[in-house]
Formats: C-alpha cells, structure tokens, sequence
C-alpha cells in the first residue's frame, strides 16, 4: 500500500507569496515557494507528495506555532 506523503509549508508573506498567482494554494505551475515545491516534486515523478500552503502575511514564528495548535 502506497501512502501519500504531505508537506505543510508554515510561514509569513514568503511562504503564502502574497501577490503572487495561486498564492492560497500549492497549485502545480503557481509562483509561491510551496507551489514551486510541489512542481518541482511532480516534474520529478513524485505524483503521491501533497504540498500544502498555510503560509499568512503578517504573521511571526509565535503566531504561525499557535495556529497550528502548539501552546
């Protein structure tokens, strides 16, 4: 059984590439970080990899930590 691995990239404006095409989502062919990972990954033959982009502008390490769930 092949299990699909899952990349959650975490962080400020960088990561969500605010501005940019498809920054909300890791769209194959969008321009944030997370979005060329995840071409970069397929154009590799990596097609069971799900990046995910939960970068948020605005935010620092505390704020990115306390949305997903750390104390």
């Amino acid at each position: 059984m092949n299990k699909k691995t899952v990349i959650n990239c975490v962080g400020d404006s960088v990561t969500e590439g605010m501005g940019l095409y498809g920054h909300h989502t890791a769209d194959y062919g969008a321009s944030s970080y997370p979005a060329r990972l995840n071409t970069i990954l397929r154009n590799n033959g990596y097609t069971d990899v799900e990046v995910n982009n939960y970068g948020h502008g605005g935010e620092c390490f505390p704020d990115v930590a306390a949305r997903m769930g750390a104390v």
